[in-house]
């Protein structure tokens, strides 16, 4: 839900990788990468509502 809202004020996909990966740091490696494929779907969702 956070990254729709991220993404629905405007910020943009870079933007938010940067937010995760600064966060892997604090929260781990794998969580990371799990908010990382988290967010390729809500984008991918994104762009079909859009399209």
């Amino acid at each position: 839900m956070s990254f729709k809202c991220a993404i629905s004020i405007g910020m943009t996909m870079e933007e938010l990788m940067g937010v995760v990966i600064h966060c892997a740091v604090y929260a781990g490696f794998p969580n990371a990468i799990n908010a990382l494929n988290i967010l390729k779907n809500v984008s991918e969702l994104e762009y079909l509502k859009t399209s």
